[in-house]
């Protein structure tokens, strides 16, 4: 598929936002000094999620961390309704739960519920209420909570069969709520919201944004080893800090593909264990999400998965801004027709249009070409200046409309109109959600400050006080035949 001819100049009008420049908050919560059953392996929770904070490229300036005594239920409380007064458009959240869970019943339901340093209980309800509050402004909330909710297969399945009292180095952590409370199978309100379809007041679905990380299905126990911290943060932080397999040959690493690798540490931790069996990590929201965390080393010219990158980008765009992309004819005559591209976004932006043939062998950006004008209004159909033939090979191509508040530089990769679809290239690629965010992080290096290892190698755009830093995009199908 080819661009037929040359674009036509257009007016740029850009409309800088006036707010404050978005910013990344993390509320870490870790009780360990529970009047009973304590949790001594909470004391390394807070610093272990500090670092998976860092690690997953969120900035640390405004990271508040609360622990025993000040997080009675009201305490939580407070905090949460501090963490949602505070939280600006566009800014990124990060919340970190380590202690005990329970299961009781609220309202007729019997739900998953934390447990407070003064043994009240927070409902999933109450959680998903303050999420709820961010759902207009936060370009992504990120909450891991390392507790559990069910306390039946402590004594049951998630045993061993050993006799009570033997000898294991984990700890359970769930303590059973009051008499005339208690109740079975119960339901993450949270998780029930995202997968239901959290909306915007602009009606767009959100479950994109958020992404909710439990230590253990509804129905098992999650554990902590008491000198290393809960079992689950730790092996996410392992892995984060070890580097993830890259699973889909994108370039760049999921949530999907983080915890595949840190259940993949909790499992072999406790093969060996003569009493508890392993719980397993369970996720609500976009497992796609591309991370900020580096691939394991793999050669630079190794061929990436095209498609995958562009899926990544488009899993890690903001669901707050809706981009649409009309082409005529979707399907087009090898030799005798040509697509022509219509773009919409609900904010207005930069656009580029980036481009994965059927053959799958290089990246390509259809628009914008040099010193072209790529500015796009708000809810004002763009037509892309020019049509695309269809010249083959037969086959399905993909084409994905990304719009940005700030100019997105990709000619260090596509400095000629595209580039091989190596790893090293579709790992730049992936770069786009570092370029305007914690320039001082290493994984965000020019290729003058790492040629070797050709990765993280996007030109950095100024960011204008005011401005968000999240995208809007999306990716079609084109198929020739």
């Amino acid at each position: 598929m080819a661009r037929t001819h040359a674009f036509l100049a257009t007016a740029i009008v850009a409309f800088w936002a006036t707010t404050a420049p978005a910013a990344d908050r993390a509320l870490i919560l870790t009780i360990s000094d529970y009047a009973t059953s304590p949790l001594p392996g909470a004391e390394f929770d807070g610093a272990n999620a500090r670092q998976i904070v860092q690690r997953l490229g969120f900035g640390s300036d405004n990271i508040r961390a609360l622990k025993d005594r000040q997080l009675t239920a009201k305490g939580i409380e407070d905090a949460f309704a501090k963490l949602v007064a505070e939280t600006q458009n566009g800014d990124r959240v990060f919340i970190h739960f380590s202690g005990h869970g329970t299961s009781q019943r609220v309202d007729g339901r019997c739900q998953e519920s934390l447990v407070a340093q003064d043994l009240k209980m927070v409902s999933s309800q109450a959680l998903a209420g303050w999420l709820q509050q961010l759902k207009d402004k936060a370009s992504r909330v990120v909450v891991n909570i390392d507790a559990c909710h069910s306390g039946g297969l402590i004594q049951e399945s998630g045993t061993r069969g050993v006799k009570p009292g033997a000898p294991s180095r984990f700890r359970p952590r769930f303590v059973a709520a009051p008499e005339g409370a208690r109740c079975d199978n119960p339901t993450n309100v949270v998780a029930e919201v995202l997968t239901s379809g959290v909306r915007s007041t602009r009606g767009a679905t959100l479950a994109n944004n958020y992404l909710y990380i439990a230590a253990a299905r509804r129905d098992e126990v999650a554990y902590e080893d008491s000198s290393g911290g809960g079992m689950s943060t730790a092996s996410l932080l392992a892995c984060l800090n070890a580097l993830v397999a890259d699973t889909d040959r994108s370039g760049g690493i999921s949530v999907k593909e983080l915890v595949q690798c840190a259940q993949t540490r909790i499992d072999q931790e406790f093969a060996q264990d003569p009493v508890y069996r392993p719980h397993h990590i369970s996720v609500s929201g976009n497992m796609e999400w591309p991370l900020a965390a580096e691939a394991a080393p793999s050669a630079a010219s190794e061929r990436a998965n095209p498609v995958a990158t562009l899926s990544d980008l488009q899993a890690g765009s903001d669901s707050r801004w809706q981009v649409r992309i009309d082409a005529k004819p979707p399907r087009a005559k090898v030799g005798k027709d040509a697509f022509k591209l219509s773009i919409t976004s609900s904010q207005g932006g930069y656009l580029y249009l980036l481009y994965v043939g059927s053959d799958r062998k290089e990246f390509l950006q259809l628009y914008p070409d040099k010193n072209e004008p790529n500015w796009i209004d708000a809810d004002r159909p763009l037509r892309i200046p020019g049509e695309f033939a269809a010249e083959g090979p037969r086959g399905t191509n993909h084409v994905l409309a990304l719009v940005s508040r700030v100019p997105r530089d990709f000619s260090r990769i596509l400095g000629q109109g595209s580039a091989a679809a190596t790893l090293a290239n579709a790992a730049a690629i992936q770069d786009i959600t570092c370029t305007t965010r914690n320039l001082k992080r290493k994984t965000c290096q020019t290729v003058e400050e790492d040629a070797q290892v050709q990765t993280r190698n996007l030109k950095v755009s100024a960011v204008a006080v005011g401005e968000a830093d999240s995208y809007g995009a999306v990716m079609v199908e084109l198929v020739e035949e």
